[in-house]
């Protein structure tokens, strides 16, 4: 059986004509000092994956191990109406 009403997390935005925005990758990398670490090339790939790259002479960066901060995901509501009409979705965020 269907849900009537939920929530869900995407990595795009879903815009009220239906159709989706791919807004990202939006990366930050910090060493473990929480120094920034410069990203080169970003790329998403199917579902929710993503990926990055760093430049060879930022390697000894990350040798120890690093964070990333990735702030592309956005949730969001949903809810239908007794008569089972979509009622649409709303982001909490926005």
């Amino acid at each position: 059986m269907a849900e009537k009403s939920g929530e869900f997390m995407y990595n795009g935005k879903l815009n009220p004509d239906g159709s989706v925005s791919l807004q990202g990758p939006h990366l930050r990398l910090t060493d473990k000092s929480g120094h920034e670490i410069s990203v080169g090339q970003c790329g998403e790939g199917p579902r929710i994956s993503f990926s990055f790259g760093i430049n060879p002479e930022d390697y000894h960066l990350i040798r120890d191990g690093f964070y990333v901060e990735y702030s592309d995901f956005n949730v969001y509501r949903y809810a239908k109406k007794i008569n089972e009409e979509w009622l649409g979705f709303n982001s909490i965020f926005q």
